[in-house]
């Protein structure tokens, strides 16, 4: 009976264990879709390519930190074999880089974020130090 409950608690474990990984999984593919969406209107309005609205720009950098503040936090352990990711391997060999990384990123959506601008050339500077702070990241840790 003491095997029986042993092998049962292991089993859940595992399975605890891999449900969650896919929970971390999928909450990083749900925050990496916001900042994908929030480049594909912040882009245009820094480039000049559409009209720049200071509101806009704030309501989609407030939405763009909240999704990213925890990001360092959904990649508690390696992906397991047969996992869909396109997070690389060396995030977890390199976690203090990484995590200094989006630490960079996060301050740079939020230094965005309490800036003032007058016109799109303004919010430019910004949007492009969030942009090669994503560049850093992806170019490291993303396969």
């Amino acid at each position: 009976m003491i095997k029986l409950i042993i092998l049962l608690t292991i089993g859940i474990s595992a399975l605890y264990s891999s449900l969650f990984a896919d929970e971390n999984i999928v909450k990083r593919q749900e925050a990496m879709q916001v900042v994908r969406s929030s480049m594909k209107i912040l882009g245009p309005m820094a480039m000049g390519q559409t009209d720049f609205d200071n509101s806009t720009a704030k309501e989609t950098l407030a939405d763009f930190l909240t999704a990213i503040k925890p990001y360092k936090n959904y990649f508690p352990e390696k992906p397991k074999d047969g996992q869909k990711t396109d997070a690389s391997f060396e995030i977890w060999s390199n976690k203090p880089d990484f995590n200094e990384k989006i630490d960079n990123f996060v301050l740079a959506v939020e230094t965005a974020a309490n800036n003032k601008w007058e016109d799109a050339a303004a919010f430019k500077s910004d949007f492009m130090e969030i942009g090669n702070s994503c560049r850093s990241c992806h170019k490291k840790y993303r396969r």
